[in-house]
């Protein structure tokens, strides 16, 4: 609610001057309500007193309308539905709290507000007890608003405990234009200008309220408060520092920083916004991001002709030094000063006199003035003597062609008439065809001996204004003393006016009969007086108007938004560069024009609608239209109609003002799918899901297949925490898991859950933690395992009688296969003994054949059980040491003959460097050889089959 017109600097010091007398009104931020009058609290103290009677005999209307319990709900009431004083009972955290000041600002999960603290009230025995920014408290009070946005009036606060701060939104001064954003806490990024300290009465009071009384009998003055002027975003707002440490002054000035407070507005009296401000807490909520240089006057020196030109590697924003000598001094105002290259105009608050000629060096911030470059709040320190300056001499046209705008000149004019203020005199001058003004602020010394008509030499600073299309358009001298005022050529005696007065004394001396024509030249005079007076007065005010017409138009044009107004026909009267930029013509091919000169038929027509609607109605028209682009693409404006109307209250046309809102339309497009989603996937979600609150464990929502699952209908979740469905052996193990659970990771694990009809459920558990609202919750999604949990059980228990039934068979295979290995190894001992026998031909074929199947059946065995071995896991590796290439070449040679048989070539290769005794297992060796080579016959057709050995 509280804002400041970001610091519009004076870009030409000739209209600072005629601002002079309003100075004293400078726009100084205040609370909107920060203390009342002693009047003004009386009549409050009537009023009150009257309600309070009548409140005996009826029941009061505020005692009727329902209780609002978020912040929300009070800042979406109108002003006439606030105005009716609903109850209010709100709990947040105090985001800025000035007692002096009375400034005070609650948020919660919803929004932010302020709270009016005029007559505030506590539940406690102590008179004020002290509020401290991060306190959560409960306020109770009634909604109002008395001039700009809802608030909270006549508050009685309770401290409840300590919070955590809401987390501050980035935003952007140039999109903040509907007030939406006031009373929130926010954040802001910008380049510190200045660091000014002001009395706590008078830091943060509106345009029009005069500054608050400080109490006489108060023995020690008021505190005092730092305001940072910072520019961002091409606009300038102030921060007002509640607590800080005086290093802050010099440190904070020149530094990148990034800023958190509460968002304040400046409004006028009509309750419009015309400006912007912060209120922070502390210098803890200033990060500097970027430091300023420690010493400001370190900084290299630069040439004044340099300022603001075409540069890749020159800093934007930063403060520059630049060092001349000064030409002329406004005291606490301003300074001109002039280096080899150029000059330059300083906008400054340093109250340190220096004379002319003094050398200087200036430390200030660079800013595009309407002809040239000037630098503002700056600092500046004296570095030299005092020395000679010789202005240039100038012409009026040489002076109108802008190239001597802040240099010291000299040039011969006329004076043809003087006007004489309080603060400064003006000198009107005539030089050939051309008319300017000069001033000086001595007043007191009245220029009498410098009579009108005089020819007069002047020296001083030139000042040039430009018309709206930016070219010079007339000049200005700034005197510095009288001693800047020469006469050089006296005026004729002879004038006309003495002329008069010798004929009259004549007709006195010669013709006394004729005394009427006296009278009448006396009369004749004194008309000529009245209207020499008249034509001053309409002089001075023409001036003014045309001062305060090249000011708008100075403004409508610096304004990012695109203006235009129209007359009752519909014909375009007035367009801002912006809007000619925009529809892409120049301003000669706007003027005049209608819509359908300058839109499609269908688009034109509905300008022509919405004109019509609003001079029928006096209404304003606020609405978002929506275009398309040729590409296909939408774009978004942001568009106002009002009417205007002349001195008379007559309508004389429309005003429309326009910008591109595209990017914050798909933002807030953007965030409502995103919502859309988020409810979809959170309503829809086939498992049970809720959130809940992680400080206070209560749930905070809750889907329809947990209400179904778990036979909690949706109010009992509402009003259970997430202990209410743990089994009391768990409860212990929450504080742990919550505890050092880090936030932003999901976390999955199994928990055993109770339903509403006292069952145990085991429940697999993915949660994800969030801030919302300032708070941090956990979104849970529950899935039932308690089925799979039982089934998996009942597996494990068949896999380990599979794998007992699998082992027995192992065993009982490996049994058997030595029991049936001895008996076979007899009969093969006992084969072989008969075959050394004398046998006949057809007993050794017989007992070869015996001998033959013995051995193979004996193959048979010993690979099952190895197989048995395997499976058993007892299959033993032998280490022996044998001969390598002995071993090898007899696994190979048993296999030649089936090689010959397919006819292939079989090779042995063994590398030169592999050792002829090895350690190891021949048996097993000899088993891999013969089955690898002997899937390498089998499956080749022709060629050769080669066995190599290396190392």
């Amino acid at each position: 609610m509280f804002s400041m017109v970001p610091g519009i600097v004076t870009t030409r010091f000739i209209e600072e001057e005629h601002a002079m007398i309003a100075d004293s009104q400078r726009l100084v931020p205040k609370p909107q309500r920060p203390q009342r009058s002693f009047l003004l609290s009386a009549l409050a103290t009537f009023f009150l007193g009257a309600l309070s009677l009548q409140a005996r005999q009826t029941t009061p209307q505020y005692l009727k309308l329902p209780l609002l319990r978020q912040v929300a709900q009070v800042r979406q009431l109108k002003h006439d539905k606030a105005e009716l004083g609903y109850p209010v009972c709100l709990r947040g955290v105090v985001t800025y709290y000035d007692r002096e000041a009375e400034i005070f600002f609650i948020q919660d999960s919803t929004a932010g507000i302020f709270v009016n603290s005029s007559g505030m009230s506590f539940d406690s025995s102590e008179e004020k007890l002290p509020l401290q920014t991060g306190q959560l408290v409960e306020v109770e009070g009634r909604s109002s608003a008395p001039d700009y946005a809802p608030e909270i009036k006549q508050p009685r606060v309770r401290i409840l405990d300590s919070a955590p701060m809401p987390v501050a939104r980035q935003v952007e001064l140039d999109h903040l234009t509907s007030g939406k954003e006031d009373s929130q806490w926010v954040k802001v990024q910008g380049i510190v200008c200045s660091a000014i300290e002001q009395p706590a009465n008078d830091y943060a009071r509106q345009p029009w309220e005069e500054p608050v009384p400080v109490d006489p009998s108060s023995s020690k003055g008021p505190d005092k408060r730092l305001t940072l002027e910072i520019a961002a975003g091409g606009r300038r707002l102030r921060a007002h520092l509640l607590n800080y440490q005086r290093s802050d002054i010099i440190r904070l000035v020149d530094s990148r920083v990034r800023v958190k407070g509460v968002l304040g507005s400046i409004f006028n009296r009509k309750g419009q916004l015309i400006g912007l401000q912060m209120f922070v807490p502390s210098s803890k909520q200033v990060s500097v991001e970027e430091p300023g240089p420690v010493d400001a006057f370190a900084l290299p020196v630069r040439s004044i002709r340099s300022l603001l030109r075409f540069a890749l590697d020159e800093a934007s924003g930063h403060r520059v030094r630049v060092q001349g000598i000064v030409t002329l001094q406004r005291l606490g105002r301003a300074l001109f000063i002039k280096d080899e290259t150029d000059s330059v105009y300083v906008q400054t608050k340093q109250m340190t006199w220096v004379e002319t000629g003094d050398r200087v060096e200036v430390v200030g911030f660079p800013g595009a003035g309407e002809y040239s470059p000037f630098l503002q709040d700056a600092i500046f320190r004296r570095v030299g003597v005092r020395q000679m300056l010789t202005p240039v001499a100038v012409t009026a046209e040489q002076a109108l062609k802008g190239n001597y705008d802040a240099e010291l000149v000299r040039i011969e004019a006329r004076l043809l008439d003087r006007v004489l203020s309080s603060a400064q005199q003006i000198l009107v001058l005539q030089a050939g065809r051309w008319v300017f003004n000069a001033q000086m602020e001595d007043s007191k010394r009245v220029l009498d001996s410098v009579r009108d008509g005089s020819l007069v030499q002047l020296t001083g600073v030139c000042s040039v204004q430009l018309d709206e299309n930016g070219k010079p358009r007339l000049f200005r001298i700034l005197l510095r003393s009288a001693k800047d005022i020469v006469v050089v050529g006296r005026p004729s005696w002879w004038t006309l006016t003495h002329a008069l007065w010798t004929l009259g004394l004549m007709g006195v001396i010669t013709l006394a009969g004729l005394g009427w024509v006296t009278v009448l030249k006396r009369q004749v005079r004194q008309q000529t007086a009245i209207i020499h007076t008249r034509l001053q007065r309409e002089s001075v005010l023409e001036k003014a108007h045309k001062d305060s017409e090249a000011f708008f138009h100075s403004l409508v044009e610096s304004l990012p938004q695109n203006i235009l107004r129209k007359d009752t026909e519909g014909r375009h009267t007035f367009a801002n560069q912006k809007y000619c930029a925009t529809l892409g013509r120049p301003l000669n091919q706007i003027i005049g024009k209608s819509n359908s000169d300058l839109f499609p038929e269908e688009l034109a027509e509905k300008h022509d609608r919405d004109d019509q609607w609003v001079m029928e109605t006096g209404d304003i028209l606020e609405t978002v239209e929506e275009h398309q682009k040729p590409n296909g693409e939408k774009l978004y404006i942001q568009v106002i109609r009002t009417a205007i109307y002349d001195s008379k209250g007559e309508m004389i046309g429309t005003q429309c003002i326009s910008w591109d809102v595209t990017e914050r339309e798909r933002a807030e497009e953007t965030l409502r799918e995103s919502e859309q989603r988020y409810r979809t996937l959170f309503d829809w979600n086939p498992y049970p899901t809720w959130v809940y609150d992680l400080e206070t464990l209560a749930f905070l929502a809750v889907n329809d297949v947990a209400i179904r699952h778990y036979g909690y209908s949706r109010e009992e979740f509402l009003s259970m925490t997430i202990k209410d469905i743990h089994p009391p052996e768990e409860l212990g193990l929450l504080p742990d898991f919550i505890a050092m659970s880090p936030l932003n990771v999901e976390n999955s694990r199994e928990w055993r859950h109770r339903k509403n009809d006292r069952t145990i459920i085991d429940a697999e558990i993915s949660s994800h933690e969030l801030l919302f609202g300032g708070r941090r919750t956990r979104i849970v999604v529950a899935n039932d395992i308690t089925s799979r949990k039982k089934s998996g059980a009942e597996l494990q228990k068949a896999k380990e009688t599979a794998e007992a039934a699998s082992r027995a068979k192992s065993e009982f295979l490996a049994n058997m296969s030595h029991e049936i290995r001895t008996p076979m190894n007899g009969i093969i001992g006992m084969t072989e003994l008969a075959m050394d026998t004398e046998l006949t031909s057809e007993q050794r074929e017989y007992l070869g054949m015996v001998k033959s199947s013995a051995d193979s059946l004996l193959t048979v065995i010993n690979d099952i059980l190895d197989f048995s071995k395997i499976e058993a896991g007892k299959l033993d590796l032998e280490s022996t040491e044998f001969d390598l290439r002995d071993h090898l070449g007899q696994s190979v040679k048993a296999l030649a003959l089936r090689a010959h048989q397919q006819g292939l070539e079989l090779s042995l290769q063994v590398a030169p460097d592999v050792p002829e005794a090895v350690m190891g297992d021949p048996d097993r060796l000899r088993q891999v050889i013969v089955n690898l080579v002997g899937n390498a016959i089998k499956f080749t057709e022709h060629g050769e089959v080669a066995c190599c050995t290396v190392w």
